[in-house]
């Protein structure tokens, strides 16, 4: 049941080339979009810390009821009673307008304001922070291409694994069909005493050994093809790989200078120019911290003793004058992540060179192999024709004709793996080079 289920998942996929494999895995493969979408939170981040370069305005309002309008008389009686006539009339033009009440607040009151801050000192820190930012943001856009690229390897891997079984199935069937042929013409020979019945029972055992592995290789066919459509992001339960002409071979890719154009190594210098403008921004903090202030209220219902409109400018300050070294010692942590965002740089550029060379080595000895095992087939299929010949002139006996077939399979088996695991080794060559990723290139009528 499992088996007919992984066939039918094989047969119902749409075949797909290489090329729209990479483009459907740039988009849809979830690793590339959480990669994608992390360097878009870090571009986010490093726009939050910018606007801190910027004056910081603050609207406030209120409206008030209470529960009764306030109000004050500074003079109660009448202090100019005692007085004679001349000095009374000038006591009551003193004191008269006190002797009234004066309104210090309505029963309702109502307040705008609005006040505008301004770092002057904290500007250095603020800034760089924001080279902090805009370094962190490179380093995430990096890691987004390395996650890219190690994807587009794993795509090319899962195609050529898809397409290598498709090609196995078609050796294991020629394999049982030559098989029922030799079984056929050893009955043939059997019924007419030319061949002895333990002979004819080894071709059997043959036979049946080899339909068990074209039904191994028929169930890899499933598997492989609903690991490249998960690899690939695809919605589809399985993708069928499009068909390839395996007579052409791509050329190797040529060996280019130190690679610092890595995403790897791209990262890794962003991360340590963030960390030094952290530590930056960390010394800057040690410093008092001055900053503009501006202030404008609107007053409504409160009194004789407030103004309507007022406002202020000023500056102010502010020193964490004892912080025990929490600053100093955060702005050194920063430095060493600094330094040591340098020594693994140094590493990782001098590692770059030697993971180039290596990778180009390993395409090298996979090509050979293919052109090796091209000559072992020829050499196989020969074999097999003169031992065949031999067998039907009855002067070989069925042994070997089996170890020839078996020859002629596994002859047949290895070149096919020897031609893909050279395909796969130009695309990590290509991702060790720091190339785009496409091991078809320069193949007529690939895409």
């Amino acid at each position: 049941m499992i088996v007919a289920i992984l066939l039918a998942a094989a047969v119902n996929a749409a075949p797909i080339a290489l090329d729209e494999a990479l483009s459907l895995a740039a988009r849809a493969n979830p690793e590339v979009r959480i990669a994608d979408l992390e360097a878009r939170v870090a571009e986010a981040r490093a726009a939050g810390v910018r606007t801190w370069l910027l004056p910081t305005v603050t609207a406030s309002g209120a409206a008030l009821w209470w529960n009764d309008s306030l109000e004050a008389v500074f003079i109660e009686g009448d202090p100019c009673a005692s007085l004679d006539e001349v000095l009374r009339g000038f006591c009551e033009q003193m004191v008269g307008p006190y002797q009234e009440p004066i309104l210090l607040r309505n029963a309702r009151t109502q307040q705008v304001s609005l006040q505008a801050r301004q770092p002057l000192t904290g500007l250095y820190g603020v800034s760089e922070g924001w080279r902090a930012g805009r370094a962190a943001v490179r380093a995430a856009r990096a890691d987004a291409e390395a996650v890219r690229a190690a994807t587009a390897v794993e795509v090319v891997d899962a195609w050529f694994t898809a397409l290598e079984t498709r090609r196995m199935v078609d050796v294991a069937r020629r394999g049982v069909k030559a098989l029922e042929a030799h079984r056929t013409r050893s009955l043939a020979f059997h019924e007419v005493g030319l061949l002895g019945r333990n002979e004819l029972l080894q071709i059997e055992v043959a036979l049946s050994e080899a339909r068990v592995n074209l039904l191994r290789a028929e169930t890899g066919v499933g598997l492989a093809e609903r690991r490249l459509a998960l690899v690939a992001g695809s919605d589809e339960a399985a993708l069928q790989p499009e068909d390839l002409d395996l007579g052409a071979l791509p050329p190797l890719p040529e060996a280019l200078p130190v690679p610092t154009a890595l995403p790897t190594l791209t990262a890794l210098a962003a991360r340590r120019e963030a960390a030094l403008a952290n530590r930056n921004r960390l010394r800057s903090d040690l410093l008092p911290q001055v900053g503009a202030i501006a202030s404008w209220t609107r007053n409504w219902g409160l009194g004789t003793f407030s103004a309507e409109h007022e406002w202020y400018v000023g500056l102010g300050l502010e020193w964490e004058a004892l912080d025990w070294g929490r600053h100093w010692y955060a702005a050194k942590e920063a430095g060493f992540q600094a330094e040591q965002a340098a020594v693994g740089l140094a590493a990782m550029e001098r590692g770059a060179r030697l993971q180039a060379d290596a990778a180009l080595v390993d395409a090298r000895v996979a090509r050979a192999a293919v052109e090796t095992s091209r000559t072992t087939v020829d050499q196989a299929e020969e074999n097999l024709r003169i031992v065949t010949a031999r067998f039907d002139a009855r002067v070989a006996p069925a042994t070997d004709l089996l170890e020839a077939e078996t020859l002629r399979s596994k002859a047949e088996a290895d070149g096919l793996s020897a031609t893909f695991d050279y395909l796969l080794a130009v695309a990590r060559a290509q991702e060790a080079l720091g190339m785009p990723v496409r091991p078809l290139e320069g193949i007529a009528g690939t895409r």
